[in-house]
């Protein structure tokens, strides 16, 4: 699977193509202002909450391969969320805070699934910013140093996690044959869809267009076209683009090394 320390993010500034290393980017660029307009989000993920997963059946028995990617994709999804927390109470754009309650929505949902099946849970009580894997420790550490450059640095941090959920999770859909694990992870990919798209329309509204550094162009451009269809093709979310871009009443802070499987670490 992708190791995201080592992902450039590439985009066009103004023209110029700029290739922007995670663990080494050293200069902030200029972010513009951006408008938030606000509105209402009390459906925010309605359907990706535990009880929503209950109506499909459990697998009796999972593979070593689907337990690692429930395990990984626990603690991948608080890196998500943590990473949000952080970058939202830096900047104070509400995207952030909007998708960190998104993200905790997606922890909550792999939870189930880790009670479900009895497996042990990597993330257990562990606060904002610690990881039990040392390589998703280093992670979050660099990607919340790079996000605290810039506002459009910070932007770029998200769309760049949301490209590898993308691809782990597509990965993991394929990797599963239990019905209610399949049902978790598309829902997820529909989720990580809308944000995906929320990031690189704030960033596309200070003239910047991001360039896929982790997905091909074809599937970059799916997800993107897919995204605030409701299942995206893919599952069930309820949340859009439009929600994360604004402001809203429920904008406060809220509270992915995996070790075997497929891979050596991901994020989203």
């Amino acid at each position: 699977m992708t190791q995201l320390r080592s992902i450039p993010s590439r985009v066009s500034v103004a023209g110029a193509v700029v290739a922007i290393s995670f663990a080494t980017m050293t200069a902030p660029l200029t972010a513009a202002p951006l408008t938030q307009t606000a509105t209402d989000e009390t459906a925010l993920f309605a359907t990706t909450t535990p009880s929503a997963i209950t109506v499909a059946a459990s697998h009796s028995t999972l593979s070593d391969a689907e337990i690692a990617d429930i395990l990984f994709m626990r603690e991948e999804e608080k890196l998500a969320h943590d990473v949000y927390v952080a970058l939202g109470a830096l900047w104070g754009t509400p995207i952030f805070s909007n998708i960190a309650q998104a993200e905790t929505s997606h922890m909550e949902s792999v939870a189930s699934l880790i009670e479900r099946y009895g497996l042990d849970d990597p993330v257990d009580d562990n606060p904002v910013g610690v990881f039990v894997d040392p390589s998703l420790q280093a992670m979050y550490d660099d990607l919340v140093a790079s996000g605290s450059l810039s506002l459009t640095d910070a932007l770029m941090v998200g769309a760049l996690i949301e490209e590898v959920d993308i691809e782990d999770l597509l990965d993991s859909i394929d990797e599963t044959e239990a019905t209610d694990v399949a049902l978790v992870w598309q829902r997820l990919l529909s989720g990580s869809q809308n944000h995906l798209k929320a990031f690189t329309s704030q960033l596309a509204a200070q003239d910047i267009d991001y360039e896929p550094t982790v997905l091909d162009v074809a599937t970059y451009d799916q997800m993107l076209s897919e995204a605030g269809q409701g299942n995206g093709g893919h599952g069930n979310e309820t949340d859009s683009d439009e929600d994360h871009q604004r402001g809203h009443g429920r904008s406060g802070d809220t509270n992915k090394s995996r070790q075997g499987g497929r891979g050596n670490g991901r994020v989203g």
